[in-house]
């Protein structure tokens, strides 16, 4: 694990009062799951009280956020939903609408009926029997040829879009990328020519991944491949 949250500390021990229980909780709970390295940030009331690292993580040394980066496309689809531009029920028939028309139509019938709130939790129906649709296969042959400018988020989402679903949509939680490509697909290829949701886009680098000191990539063998859209 690369970051604990105090929450899940005080999920195993709801007793524990004191920054040290808390730390405690959580190095014992990373024990009996056999984790070798990982840290955690406990905040009281707003504020970063304490930090602590084991194994080959360092307190304050840069980390790779993986899929904690999920929680930035969030936020930023939560902003374009307080603003009125989207509800958690749009679906993508109308969410991706400029997107379908440019990278084709959906393989599996059912996907355009899911809704944002799917996306957001995971229960559109993606799934990983066969490996991630957006970061298995594909993304593995992808990067053997991609270069370090090529822009290549249409080929992902063409590819992702192109596996049937696992299940149908609402019927079971299972973690995927999938849901969250798609979403960062919305804010970013849809919304591009609505003058509110390039400011709300310039809000989330500046405001949460320049904040965080991210630079959200994937190293090939031809250099690196940026992940600017989608964050999952």
């Amino acid at each position: 694990a690369l970051l604990a949250a105090a929450g899940l500390s005080l999920a195993f021990a709801a007793q524990a009062q004191s920054i040290a229980e808390v730390e405690a909780v959580w190095r014992d709970w990373m024990g009996r799951e056999n984790r070798k390295s990982g840290g955690i940030a406990i905040l009281h009331h707003g504020q970063l009280v304490h930090e602590a690292a084991i194994g080959r993580q360092t307190v304050g040394a840069p980390v790779r956020y993986a899929s904690l980066s999920k929680a930035i496309t969030g936020v930023c689809v939560a902003g374009l939903i307080e603003r009125g531009v989207l509800s958690f029920d749009t679906p993508l028939s109308t969410a991706l609408s400029r997107t379908f028309a440019r990278v084709g139509r959906p393989a599996d019938h059912r996907l355009p009926n899911v809704p944002v709130a799917q996306l957001l939790t995971h229960r559109a129906g993606f799934g990983r029997q066969h490996g991630d649709p957006t970061t298995s296969t594909d993304l593995r042959d992808h990067l053997r040829t991609v270069t370090a400018t090529a822009v290549s988020f249409d080929a992902q989402v063409k590819w992702t879009i192109a596996h049937p679903l696992d299940t149908n949509p609402g019927a079971a939680f299972a973690y995927s990328n999938s849901g969250y490509l798609l979403l960062g697909d919305y804010r970013y290829s849809e919304l591009a020519f609505l003058l509110a949701a390039a400011a709300l886009i310039g809000y989330c680098r500046q405001h949460m991944v320049a904040r965080l000191s991210a630079v959200l990539l994937l190293t090939t063998p031809r250099g690196y491949f940026v992940l600017e859209q989608g964050w999952t």
